[in-house]
């Protein structure tokens, strides 16, 4: 009788430490699979980001050269205030006042 009451006690903890590993293992899932979609997004925003910064670098490379090939072309200028000209203008981003096509 105390065998089969050891048996059954030792069944019991078997059953309960099965039923904790496979909740462990159902978190750890969870977990991973938040980290890989986590990552994806990362990986999809970066990608985003980075085209984003190109794209911009891009057309800042173009409006600088337009605009130097406006001055050089010795089309009417005007000196500006930094706070007074769109942001695609600033070719000296430390200087206060630039020298940009009269049109601007």
């Amino acid at each position: 009788k105390v065998i089969k009451k050891r048996e059954k006690s030792l069944e019991k903890a078997m059953q309960e430490s099965k039923r904790e590993r496979n909740l462990m293992k159902e978190e750890r899932d969870a977990a991973l699979s938040r980290l890989e979609t986590s990552n994806s997004e990362y990986d999809t925003v970066n990608q985003l980001v980075g085209d984003l910064n190109t794209n911009v670098k891009d057309l800042r490379k173009f409006t600088t050269d337009a605009m130097s090939a406006m001055i050089d072309a010795e089309l009417p200028t005007k000196h500006k205030l930094d706070k007074d000209i769109p942001a695609y203008f600033e070719v000296a981003p430390y200087s206060k006042c630039h020298i940009i096509p009269w049109n601007v």
